[in-house]
């Protein structure tokens, strides 16, 4: 009576970097918090930025967490500075979303 489930591939976590040592090795991206805007609406303040350097690559307010909002962002910081070794994110969303590339 119970329908099989299908399995999904489990992603395999590299070996995280906690001490970069050049730029673009490591980078960190979180939501800041939300505040609240003088049309009641809510501002989410995402930022990206290099580990190494503490370089700022983005932080833009977006309207809500969502990858919808999110990947835009992140396509063009990726276009515009390359890609890094790694990500560091907090398990929050839009990063621990089931839908997320890899399930990251």
């Amino acid at each position: 009576m119970v329908k099989e489930r299908k399995c999904r591939g489990k992603v395999e976590p590299k070996k995280p970097i906690f001490d970069p040592q050049v730029p673009n090795e490591v980078w960190s991206a979180d939501y800041k918090g939300k505040f609240r805007m003088g049309n009641k609406k809510y501002c989410y303040h995402l930022t990206i930025a290099d580990s190494h350097t503490r370089y700022v690559f983005a932080a833009k307010g977006l309207h809500s967490t969502t990858m919808v909002n999110s990947k835009p962002l992140f396509i063009d910081v990726f276009r515009k500075y390359g890609l890094p070794l790694q990500i560091h994110t907090d398990n929050g969303a839009p990063f621990a979303h089931i839908n997320s590339l890899g399930r990251l």
